[in-house]
């Protein structure tokens, strides 16, 4: 094993490790992935043109406090695929935009074994990486950083992410982890827009009671009921899937009026919470839960275009359930358990594709779909239709399309 320890200028690098791009927006790019580097040291490289760094997939264990001091102009770093602990990097920068550490955190091992062999620590820890579940203390002063990517790290807590340290942050990565404690939220900056926290193990969302003030004599602190959502009022975009939810209590999302789009698929959730505030929530997804009853839950939804509850446990419905969702252009109920579905229960909105895939249908007449003159697009394969009803299909509108097979773009 190779093992470099990054600390030469601009123009050795040019030469020996690195390439230099001048694209057409004027980036240049100096690539040090895949170099075997295990340290970068002070002031690594000087230079007020360089806008990227790639330093991806090496052994990086240590970087130093004043690593990119040298890169004034620096709008962009890529750290993925390392060994370092965030927790001992302290990290200023006025200008960087997006940062990447994703699976890049490591719990270094014994300060003595650290500075023995640095080659021989990455090696080791490349075969046999230590299974720690991770607590981060984040030391970031960034304050026009936008995109923060923490993926793959197998984080449990983390600590400071707060506005006060991250004011411009719009986008944060933070699946594939193992964070169960969303109390962090309420401390993210109003600026944020997208926050993924897919793939992690969250079980319940909802609200929660946070310290404020502690008293003079220290004896106590006065607490406040608050949404964990309560100061993301700019967020459009939140993945809460592949995780362990099973209750969101209601108002939980409630001053999230600018949300567009909200995943929730793959949790446990056994009812469809209350949708209150969501009034500009586009896009809808509640695949693979445990719903059972979603009668009349979908009010206050006037902007919602597509609602995803496929492979769920539903049976049955009320002809109103969806009246309120005036905008609604796509619905996918497969793989649930419906036989019949009641008279007029899509005929108030201008439905345009249904997905009806495995279900327990026998007769076309069950599906109540017949006069729907909005329908372009029905998918009903993997049902128990029968050839000699196929005469039902002379009552559909002229212009709709029925699929008998899989849905290409089913979720």
């Amino acid at each position: 094993m190779f093992c470099y320890s990054v600390l030469f200028s601009i123009f050795f690098c040019a030469t020996a490790f690195c390439e230099i791009k001048n694209s057409e927006d004027a980036k240049i790019v100096m690539d040090f992935s895949n170099l075997g580097i295990f340290r970068v040291n002070n002031f690594f490289v000087n230079s007020s043109i360089v806008t990227h760094i790639y330093l991806s997939k090496n052994n990086i264990l240590e970087i130093e406090k004043k690593a990119f001091d040298g890169l004034p102009n620096l709008v962009y770093l890529n750290l993925t695929g390392n060994l370092f602990s965030f927790s001992l990097w302290q990290v200023k920068h006025k200008n960087l935009e997006t940062l990447v550490l994703d699976k890049t955190l490591r719990i270094l091992g014994p300060r003595d074994f650290y500075f023995t062999d640095d080659c021989r620590m990455a090696k080791y820890y490349r075969k046999f990486p230590p299974n720690h579940q991770n607590s981060v203390q984040l030391l970031l002063l960034m304050p026009r950083l936008k995109e923060l990517y923490l993926r793959g790290n197998n984080i449990v807590k983390i600590f400071g992410l707060a506005k006060e340290r991250l004011p411009s942050l719009t986008h944060l990565y933070l699946s594939d982890n193992n964070i169960s404690e969303a109390d962090f939220i309420h401390l993210l900056p109003m600026s944020l827009t997208h926050l993924y926290l897919n793939k992690n193990n969250f079980s319940e969302i909802s609200y929660s009671s946070q310290p404020f003030n502690i008293s003079k004599d220290g004896s106590h602190f006065y607490t406040v009921e608050l949404s964990l959502f309560f100061n993301l009022v700019n967020l459009q975009v939140l993945d809460l899937s592949y995780n362990n939810i099973n209750r969101i209590l209601d108002h939980t999302f409630e001053n999230l009026t600018n949300l567009i789009t909200l995943h929730l698929d793959y949790n446990n959730l056994s009812n469809v919470f209350n949708s209150s505030g969501l009034e500009s929530l586009e896009y809808l997804s509640m695949s693979h839960n445990q719903i059972r009853d979603i009668n009349q839950s979908f009010f206050g939804l006037p902007k919602l275009e597509k609602l995803v509850l496929n492979n769920n446990f539903i049976s049955s419905i009320s002809s109103e359930t969806f009246d309120g969702l005036i905008s609604l252009q796509e619905l996918n109920l497969s793989g649930n358990s419906f036989k019949v579905l009641p008279e007029n229960w899509i005929s108030k909105i201008n439905l345009r594709v249904l997905y009806l895939r495995d279900n327990l249908f026998e007769n076309f007449d069950n599906l109540s779909v017949i006069g729907v003159t909005s329908l372009e697009y029905l998918n009903v394969g993997g049902n128990l239709l029968k050839l000699r009803n196929l005469k039902s299909l002379s009552t559909f509108a002229e212009n709709i399309t029925i699929d008998f097979g899989k849905a290409i773009n089913e979720v």
